[in-house]
């Protein structure tokens, strides 16, 4: 299969795969003599890695350099508990200890908010206490992942 990008899409993470004459568009496997797959191409797995594929250049071209893996795993923990109405405070990401120390924790926290992917919201009634929630920029960030995950 080739992949080629249909002139009507100007967005170059959109490719159309089409099949060459005499090519099967089936996802084939082969066994090798060690009893493992050559081509361990399934749809699904094809799928995900298609979407690894996409989330990489969107991550490069969104957040540039901004971020390593780390950061990425804390904000995204942090927008998924927003997601489930269940908005951390700033003790509780820095408490997150499956990601890091607290001094790692409260360093990457500062990074996000430096580069407007989280912000600090106040508590109505408690002024000592700060909600960290994403931003538009980071929610920008997942909605062209959700995009390019749906189609």
């Amino acid at each position: 299969m080739e992949s080629i990008y249909p002139s009507n899409c100007d967005d170059p993470l959109m490719p159309v795969l089409i099949s060459q004459p005499g090519q099967s568009s089936e996802f084939t496997s082969t066994k090798a003599s060690n009893g493992m797959d050559e081509n361990p191409k399934k749809p699904l797995s094809a799928a995900y890695f298609r979407f690894l594929q996409v989330a990489r250049v969107i991550q490069s071209e969104t957040l540039s350099n901004h971020l390593d893996v780390n950061s990425l795993a804390l904000l995204e923990t942090i927008t998924l508990c927003w997601f489930e109405g269940k908005p951390l405070t700033i003790s509780q990401v820095i408490g997150l200890s499956e990601l890091g120390s607290p001094a790692t924790l409260h360093k990457r926290l500062a990074k996000l908010r430096e580069n407007d992917l989280v912000i600090a919201q106040s508590i109505e009634g408690d002024t000592r206490s700060k909600l960290i929630v994403p931003s538009e920029k980071s929610m920008a960030y997942f909605e062209r992942l959700g995009y390019y995950f749906n189609n």
